[in-house]
C-alpha cells in the first residue's frame, strides 16, 4: 500500500480553519544486496505475552504484519489470540495490545484513518477496529466456514489469513481455505474476484471462471490497484489486475505445485511463501517461510534473496547470509522506508530499516539545460530527503540552490544544505585551497540561515577527497590541521545556529579527520543502503547518513526526476544516500513540531457538541498537551484552553465561548 507521510514546513505553531490537510511524500526502496536484518521486539526463544519495550516484549507465533502512515506496526499474534501495535519512541520500540477477541488471528491492514482490519482466521470472519479502539465484525460469521457471497449477514470465509484494504476502504482478503481473493466493501458486503472455492488449482486465467489458487495465505496492494498473491502451496507468486472484462490472474513467479529453493527469473523457486509486502516501485518482498529467508521479485519477476540462509535455522542478526531466521510468516514494507519481518518461530519482529535520499548541485540542473530538477518525480520514487548544496569557499553561492531547496521543500521532501569546503575536489596534483574557516562559515550561514532549524535537516559540511586510497592534500592550512580548520567550521556553525552541523567525508580524508565529535555522512559508495560501512571510519563509531552510490559506485546512481551529472571519468550518474534508522527518527533532526491533525466533530464516545458548541479532536502521535488558540484576524490570538492528547493518541476540545464572531480560526501551539 501506499502509505504516506506527512511533510510540512512550520516553526511553532500549526494554524487551521476547523480542518488541516497534510503534504504527503511517499517512501519506497530500490534493489540492492545485502539488507541488514536485527531484531527490534521480542527475544528469540522467549515465548509470552507482556507488553513492553523492544526485547522485553514478548510474542507467541506472530504472523502479519503492517505498517501505518506513522509508522506504527499492527501485529497478529496468532497464538496469543491478540493484534499488538508497536510504536517508536526514540530509539525504542513500545509495545501494546489493542482491542478485541480473536481466534488465532493471521493477518492485519491499516487504513490511512488508523482503522485496523483483522483476519480473525479461526473465527472465519474479518473484524475492524477503529482507531478509538471499537471492535466489530466486518464480514463474515463467528466459527461458520463457509464461501458464500453477499451481505453481512449471509457472507462466509473459510480460515481468511491475509488482507489488504485501499483508499476507498475496500479490503482484499485471501481466503485460505476457500483458496479465493475476496473482497470485502466498506458495508461489509463480499464479493470473490478470483479462484474458486474449494477447487484448488494453478492455472491462470480470467477471475472466478479459469483462475485458481491453492492455500493462499498472503496478499498485499500496490499503487495502482494491482494485488499480489503469496499462492503458499502453489510456491508461486500471482498478480491479479482489474482488465476490462474483470479480474485477470497471471504466474509472477516460481514453479506452480514444486517447492524448491532457486532465484533467477524462469526458474526461481520458493517453499510455502506465506506472506508477500510492495514497495513504490513494485518491487515484491516475499517471506519464504518453508525456505527460512527474505526473498524480492522485480516487476519483471525476477527473483532475488534478500537476507537469510535457505534450509538454515536460526536468529542471528547480520547482513544477507549472515542474518539467520526460523520460518517468517509475515512482511511489511514500510512506504517510509524500511521492511519488517515477523519472524514466527522465534517470536520475534525483525527490521531492516532506512530512509532513501540524494545529494544534488547545480551540476544536475545542467544536465538538462533548463534549469529545473522534478523533485514531485523524485519523491514519489521513494526520496523522502535531499542534501543541496549551497555554498562553495568564502564567497561563491551554487546558482541553484536556493531554487533546489524551494523545489524540494514544495514537493515534500526534506532538505539540509551543505557547504563545499576550499575551492573543490582534493587531489595530490591539486591540492583544495582553504580560506579562513571563520570566514567560509560565515559566509555559508549569510546564504543558509534561512534553511537551518524549522523544519530542515541540519547543515552539513562537504570535506571531499579522492576516492583512490591517496591522502587528501590541502594547502594553505597556516598554523592548523584539516582536522582543527574543519572543528572551528563546525563549532561556529553550531554557535550561532544552535543546530548540529553534519561532516561529509570518504575514507580518503577521514584518517585527517580524527578526534572530531560530530555526524557523518560517510561516502562508500558501495551499492548497500544500510550495510556497515566496508572499512573502518577512523573516529567515528557510526555513520548517521550515508552516499551509498555516485558516479564512481560499482552500480551509479540514477533517480527520477534528478538529471544525471558528469561525474569522475566521465560518468553520468546521481549522487544516491540513506540515512541509518527510521524515518520518525529522521524526521527528530528537523525540529519540526509534533504532526498534529485537526477532524471533524463525530466521534465516539465523547458526546457531540450541544447548542452553542464549536468542537474538534486533534491527533498527534508525540504531543501530551497543548494550548489551543483562536483568532478573528489571524493577527492577534487568543488562549481559549487546553487539549490533552489521551488514548490513542486523541485528544477533544470543546469551544463554549463561541460570541458572534463570523469566522474562528483555530491553532495549536506547543
Amino acid at each position: 500500500m501506499n502509505h504516506i507521510l506527512p511533510r510540512f514546513q512550520i516553526a511553532f505553531t500549526l494554524v487551521v480553519l476547523v480542518c488541516a490537510l497534510a503534504v504527503y511524500n511517499a517512501t519506497g526502496q530500490v534493489n540492492y544486496t545485502p539488507y541488514t536484518f536485527t531484531t527490534i521486539l521480542g527475544s528469540a526463544g522467549s515465548t509470552g505475552s507482556m507488553n513492553g519495550t523492544n526485547g522485553a516484549a514478548q510474542f507467541f507465533f506472530p504472523r502479519g504484519i503492517t505498517v501505518d502512515t506513522n509508522g506504527n506496526l499492527y501485529i497478529a499474534d496468532s497464538r496469543n489470540n491478540k493484534v499488538r501495535k508497536a510504536s517508536i519512541s526514540g530509539t525504542n520500540w513500545v509495545v501494546t495490545t489493542l482491542n478485541g477477541t480473536f481466534n488465532s488471528p493471521l493477518g492485519v491492514a491499516v487504513d490511512t484513518s488508523e482503522n485496523v482490519y483483522v483476519a480473525d482466521s479461526g473465527n472465519d470472519r474479518i473484524q475492524k477496529i477503529t482507531a478509538s479502539g471499537t471492535v466489530s465484525t466486518l464480514a463474515g460469521k463467528a466459527g461458520v466456514a463457509g464461501h458464500k457471497d453477499g451481505p453481512p449477514s449471509v457472507a462466509t470465509f473459510n480460515g481468511p489469513e491475509s488482507l489488504a484494504v485501499d483508499s476507498s476502504g475496500n479490503v482484499y482478503v485471501a481466503d485460505t481455505f476457500n483458496s479465493t481473493i475476496r473482497l470485502v466493501t466498506p458495508s461489509g458486503t463480499v464479493s470473490t474476484l478470483a479462484g474458486s472455492a474449494l477447487n484448488s488449482g494453478t492455472n491462470d486465467g480470467l477471475g472466478t471462471n479459469q483462475a485458481q489458487f491453492f492455500d493462499p495465505q498472503g496478499i498485499t496492494l500496490d499503487t495502482g490497484g494491482n494485488l499480489y498473491v503469496a499462492d503458499t502451496l502453489n510456491n508461486t507468486i500471482r498478480k491479479i489486475t482489474n482488465g476490462p472484462s474483470g479480474w485477470v490472474v497471471s504466474t509472477l513467479a516460481g514453479s506452480p505445485g514444486n517447492a524448491g529453493y532457486s532465484d533467477g527469473a524462469s526458474d526461481a523457486q520458493f517453499d510455502g511463501p506465506a506472506s508477500i509486502g510492495v514497495d513504490v516501485s513494485t518491487n515484491l518482498y516475499i517471506a519464504d517461510t518453508g525456505n527460512d529467508t527474505v526473498r524480492e521479485v522485480t516487476p519483471s519477476g525476477v527473483v532475488t534473496t534478500l537476507a537469510g540462509i535457505p534450509g538454515s535455522i536460526g536468529s542471528t542478526d547480520g547482513q544477507g547470509n549472515g542474518a539467520l531466521f526460523n520460518n517468517p510468516g509475515g512482511i511489511a514494507v514500510a512506504s517510509q522506508g524500511g521492511i519488517f519481518v515477523s519472524d514466527t518461530h522465534n517470536d520475534t519482529i525483525r527490521a531492516d530499516l532506512y530512509v532513501l535520499g540524494v545529494d544534488v548541485s547545480h551540476h544536475n540542473n545542467d544536465a538538462t539545460n533548463t534549469g529545473v530538477i522534478d523533485f514531485a518525480t523524485a519523491a514519489s520514487a521513494g526520496r523522502s530527503f535531499v542534501f543541496v548544496k549551497l555554498t562553495q569557499g568564502n564567497n561563491y553561492t551554487d546558482p541553484e540552490g536556493d531554487d533546489n531547496i524551494q523545489g524540494a521543500t514544495k514537493a515534500g521532501i526534506l532538505v539540509a544544505p551543505y557547504h563545499l569546503c576550499g575551492n573543490g575536489l582534493a587531489t595530490v596534483a591539486s591540492p583544495i585551497v582553504l580560506g579562513d574557516p571563520t570566514a567560509e562559515a560565515q559566509y555559508f550561514l549569510s546564504q543558509a540561515s534561512a534553511y537551518i532549524g524549522n523544519g530542515y535537516l541540519p547543515p552539513a559540511l562537504d570535506v571531499e577527497a579522492t576516492f583512490d586510497g591517496t591522502q587528501a592534500v590541502y594547502s594553505q592550512l597556516t598554523g592548523m590541521t584539516l582536522s582543527q580548520w574543519v572543528t572551528i567550521w563546525l563549532q561556529f556553525v553550531q554557535l550561532k545556529t544552535g543546530v548540529t552541523p553534519i561532516i561529509y567525508a570518504n575514507y580518503s580524508v577521514l584518517p585527517l579527520l580524527q578526534g572530531i565529535n560530530y555526524p557523518l555522512w560517510i561516502a562508500t559508495v558501495d551499492n548497500n543502503i544500510t550495510g556497515v560501512p566496508a572499512h573502518g571510519s577512523s573516529s567515528w563509531t557510526n555513520w548517521q547518513f550515508k552516499q551509498y552510490a555516485s558516479d564512481i559506485s560499482p552500480i551509479p546512481g540514477h533517480c527520477p526526476g534528478i538529471p544525471d551529472a558528469m561525474g569522475i571519468g566521465g560518468v553520468l550518474a546521481v549522487d544516491l544516500d540513506s540515512f541509518n534508522g527510521y524515518f520518525t527518527q529522521l524526521m527528530t533532526l528537523t525540529n519540526y513540531p509534533p504532526i498534529v491533525l485537526f477532524s471533524g466533530i463525530g466521534w465516539t464516545p465523547l458526546p457531540p457538541p450541544t447548542g452553542g458548541q464549536f468542537a474538534f479532536q486533534v491527533f498527534s502521535p508525540t504531543l501530551q498537551s497543548a494550548t489551543v488558540q483562536v483568532s478573528q484576524d489571524l493577527a492577534t490570538w487568543t488562549d481559549v484552553g487546553t487539549v490533552t492528547i489521551g488514548a490513542n493518541r486523541v485528544g477533544y476540545f470543546y469551544d463554549s465561548n463561541l460570541g458572534a464572531a463570523v469566522m474562528r480560526v483555530y491553532r495549536i501551539k506547543y
